[in-house]
């Protein structure tokens, strides 16, 4: 029930959803890489008087893997230790000028301090690099090289000298950097190794490396993952978390059970159930998998409140059926719609058991087939020594199940023939 009115706060008996954002809490086990990272950077720093350059690292993982939280982190840590720390974020700028710009006016705001002669270098140099974009700013770099006859090269020098004498490192953290457009992506690549390669600077870089090598492929940069290896100097992967996505996996049903009143008994139960499903946690790679399923169970649970029913619910199979249409909402549609594509009617007991005959799942068998192949295809191309004693079914064997594998096999489950029926059950 929801009621609210004009000027008093809403209120509801529904359970939020889960919002996915960034969090400093450490959910994946990746807390010990923070320290080690930021000891390498300050060690870095210490060793490296002379050089004249910006030292670039990779945070290379997919989507939802939690490469903000991680640079949340970082941050925390960073100005912990004393060493300065800023965000910056070029998806915000409109072009890949407007980049250039918002990046040394950062710069200049944040590394500067009270060195006036430093702001005033950048300002000059980055004036001399981007283009003006309005007549205010016209007007504003004509005044300042009318002060000064220096070209870009002595600029550049200029800054270095200020910089060397830093005495502590400078992080700069640029996140979803998979986001830009290809003109934009270039622009700021050219900066971290070119027109801002400054030294003491760390530039701290979270983006899919394959994300970025199909954005310069598809505009015509050959061999993209050579082309991306001349502008990071350190690629960092996360450690391995198939073992923690289980256990986040379970603590957050759980969660989402109790918040929506079902008795303890059931509610393990049920998450016991839909855990021994095989390869089923291996489709779930980051945390906000997790949140999209959380959420999506939640909204059903909240329906099965309003309309009285939740009383009536076999909550091992609730779980099963809002996977499946999680995994795949074709498959969830049919069943939904036309439950004969499914499950056939004993004509005597009544009972009902899955249609193994039925042209669904052949379709989606077929399917199956036709993305085995295709894997097959590039890995015959990524290991062009790979023995010919290997059969076709070995590498099936060992491919890793999809959505679609699971959404039928929960499927097969719900209405196996041996299945022991227990109250509503599907």
């Amino acid at each position: 029930t929801v009621t609210a009115s004009c000027g008093e706060e809403s209120k509801s008996e529904a359970v939020a959803f889960v919002k996915e954002a960034p969090t400093t809490k450490d959910q994946l086990d990746r807390q010990d890489y923070i320290p080690i990272l930021l000891d390498k950077i300050i060690s870095t720093f210490n060793n490296s008087k002379g050089s004249r350059s910006a030292f670039t690292i990779l945070v290379n993982e997919k989507y939802g893997f939690g490469k903000t939280s991680f640079l949340e982190m970082l941050k925390d840590h960073a100005i912990e230790a004393g060493v300065e720390y800023i965000n910056y974020r070029p998806w915000l700028s409109d072009n890949s000028s407007g980049l250039t710009r918002s990046f040394f006016n950062m710069l200049g705001e944040n590394i500067t301090q009270d060195n006036r002669i430093l702001r005033k270098l950048l300002d000059l140099y980055s004036n001399k690099i981007a283009e003006p974009i309005s007549s205010s700013i016209i007007s504003y770099v004509q005044d300042f090289l009318k002060k000064s006859e220096k070209s870009l090269e002595t600029l550049r020098e200029d800054i270095i000298t200020q910089l060397e004498g830093r005495k502590a490192p400078f992080i700069i953290a640029i996140d979803d950097v998979d986001r830009l457009c290809f003109d934009e992506l270039i622009t700021l690549l050219k900066l971290i190794r070119n027109t801002a390669d400054f030294p003491n600077i760390y530039y701290v870089i979270a983006a899919d490396h394959s994300a970025l090598c199909n954005t310069l492929e598809t505009n015509g940069i050959q061999s993209p993952d050579e082309y991306l290896k001349k502008f990071f100097n350190f690629e960092l992967l996360f450690p391995a978390n198939e073992n923690k996505m289980a256990f986040l996996l379970r603590n957050s049903l759980a969660k989402v059970l109790t918040k929506h009143k079902v008795p303890i008994f059931d509610a393990n139960h049920a998450v016991d159930e839909l855990l021994k499903v095989e390869h089923l946690t291996d489709l779930f790679d980051n945390p906000r998998d997790l949140y999209r399923y959380q959420n999506l169970l939640s909204f059903s649970l909240d329906i099965l409140h309003k309309e009285k029913l939740i009383n009536d619910i076999h909550f091992g199979d609730l779980l099963k059926v809002t996977m499946i249409e999680y995994l795949n909402t074709e498959i969830y549609k049919i069943l939904r719609d036309h439950g004969d594509y499914f499950i056939t009617c004993h004509p005597t007991t009544g009972r009902l058991s899955l249609n193994e005959n039925n042209a669904f799942k052949n379709k989606y068998d077929n399917e199956r087939d036709k993305q085995t192949k295709e894997t097959i295809e590039r890995a015959t191309k990524l290991i062009p020594n790979m023995e010919s004693t290997v059969t076709l079914g070995e590498l099936i064997n060992k491919n890793k199940p999809t959505p679609i594998d699971i959404a039928l096999s929960l499927v097969s489950d719900l209405f196996h023939s041996q299945r022991k029926c227990t109250r509503n059950c599907i």
